[in-house]
């Protein structure tokens, strides 16, 4: 498929779309988890059946803080979340 990585818009889309559909989803996670993706701020509220917005959270719990290319490449499965958090690609504040 030689389609290129989803943008970030499509990434948190998906995650979206993903909660609105499977309703657990955002329960099993809680809280206000808020990405830090180079110069982009985006906010996952799976407080309540889960809203997806682009810019910073009032009150996160949890901060991840990651490349923007890393966090693409996590979306696409392309890169291991424990092996980006051990590499020290992705950082965890809070939470989580």
């Amino acid at each position: 498929s030689g389609r290129a990585m989803a943008t970030l818009a499509e990434a948190f889309g998906k995650m979206e779309a993903a909660m609105a559909a499977d309703s657990a989803l955002a329960a099993t996670v809680k809280g206000v988890l808020q990405f830090e993706l180079g110069a982009e701020y985006w906010t996952v509220d799976c407080s309540g059946a889960g809203k997806v917005t682009q810019g910073k959270a009032a009150k996160a719990d949890c901060t991840v803080t990651m490349a923007e290319k890393d966090f693409l490449e996590l979306f696409a499965g392309k890169l291991n979340g424990m092996s980006a958090y051990m590499s020290g690609k992705m950082k965890i504040k809070g939470n989580m």
